[in-house]
């Protein structure tokens, strides 16, 4: 009998391993949303730090794609505030502050266009289009999870 993958990556949305159904029924669930993924997070539905921690990441990343925004600050205020609504379906877990900590310092370090150019067009600048390229690119990478180890 083979080990069920925690957390996948598949055509573009997140799916975990229903944890509670364990360990009489092997039941996947795709989480579409952030609040999918809060409430899989809030409710024990993905269990052990590592999973909490790749499932939180992975809920950002589904949410920052969503945001259609003008500017790179409406943007990061945005991303800021979805990692501290996804940092409360378990504020004491350690992983999962951790990664979305550490998706909102990358998030923080993308350059922002000049205050003269900032407004000169209606298209989403430079910037803007490298985030979402960022946080769809990291959102394709694939994750393995076993037993709350993660091997990519």
């Amino acid at each position: 009998m083979s080990i069920p993958l925690s957390i996948a990556w598949t055509d573009g949305q997140l799916v975990i391993l229903n944890q509670q159904k364990l360990p009489h029924e092997i039941d996947y669930l795709t989480l579409e949303t952030i609040e999918d993924v809060y409430e899989a997070i809030f409710t024990l539905k993905v269990r052990g730090a590592p999973a909490i921690g790749i499932a939180a990441a992975y809920g950002l990343a589904v949410a920052a794609r969503r945001h259609h925004t003008e500017t790179v600050e409406a943007f990061l205020e945005a991303v800021q505030t979805d990692a501290e609504y996804l940092g409360q379906s378990r504020p004491t877990a350690v992983n999962l502050v951790w990664a979305l900590e550490r998706l909102l310092e990358t998030v923080k370090k993308l350059k922002r266009p000049k205050p003269e150019k900032r407004f000169s067009s209606k298209k989403p600048s430079a910037s803007i289009r490298k985030t979402k390229h960022l946080a769809a690119r990291s959102a394709n990478t694939p994750c393995r999870c076993w037993k709350g180890r993660s091997a990519s």
